[in-house]
């Protein structure tokens, strides 16, 4: 059974809840009658959606911005790279343009060294031949040893000295007279050869200039050296008249 006082107080709980409930509805409905009250409410709702208006109007801007600046910077970075390519291309222009006028002038200064050279460079003179270095020049007319020396003198040369086989070569391709004086001679002491600038002849180098049984002073009169057309060498007296060969050095 129930006790009368868990009844009451059940019965007193609830009348206190009615109340308070009764007495909530009763401000609510003071507040909402009340035009102070209600002015404030609607001040505070208007301001309410005046900033969330301004936080969406601000974000959107902040979108539209953030675009507009993601959009300049592609144009920009497409600009700047589409000119630095136009610089590179004219730039390579210009680099090669520069080579070829660099090669052309190389290409003509060596042109014109070389032609320099050529008009610079010691040459024989008339009536002279060049092989090695050194001009060599062929009389047309006959002296005898000593007068063809004195000759060569003149000429500002000497008698030949010859002192390889290719220079040998090369005389036997223009001896077109019988004989040519040389400038060897063992006048001094017999059958020690020496040549005009007091250079001994070595025997064992030069025997294979010598004609076969050469030289043999015939007549103990034969001191002096001649070449023949027959492109080899003979002792001669130093008094007979015949051609010579002249040398001297290409300055």
């Amino acid at each position: 059974m129930r006790k009368p006082d868990d009844f009451e107080t059940k019965s007193g709980n609830s009348c206190l809840g009615n109340t308070y409930a009764n007495m909530n509805d009763l401000k609510a409905q003071m507040s909402e009658n009340n035009p102070k009250d209600k002015a404030i409410k609607n001040t505070q709702d208007r301001l309410t959606l005046v900033l969330v208006i301004l936080l969406i109007l601000v974000f959107l801007i902040l979108v539209i911005f953030t675009s507009l600046l993601f959009v300049y910077y592609n144009r920009i970075s497409k600009d700047v790279s589409h000119q630095l390519n136009n610089d590179a291309e004219m730039l390579k222009k210009e680099v090669d343009y520069l080579k070829n006028i660099v090669k052309e002038c190389t290409s003509q200064f060596e042109s014109k060294l070389e032609q320099h050279k050529n008009e610079t460079k010691p040459s024989c003179e008339s009536g002279w031949l060049e092989f090695d270095g050194h001009c060599y020049f062929f009389s047309d007319f006959q002296l005898n040893w000593m007068s063809a020396q004195m000759m060569c003198l003149n000429r500002e040369s000497h008698l030949v000295i010859i002192t390889s086989q290719e220079e040998q070569k090369f005389l036997n391709q223009h001896i077109n007279k019988s004989k040519y004086w040389i400038g060897l001679t063992d006048e001094r002491t017999e059958g020690t050869f020496q040549w005009v600038d007091g250079t001994l002849l070595n025997p064992s180098s030069s025997y294979k200039f010598w004609n076969n049984n050469e030289p043999n002073n015939f007549e103990n009169k034969e001191d002096c050296a001649e070449v023949s057309i027959a492109e080899k060498w003979n002792d001669s007296p130093c008094d007979k008249t015949q051609y010579a060969i002249c040398e001297k050095r290409l300055i």
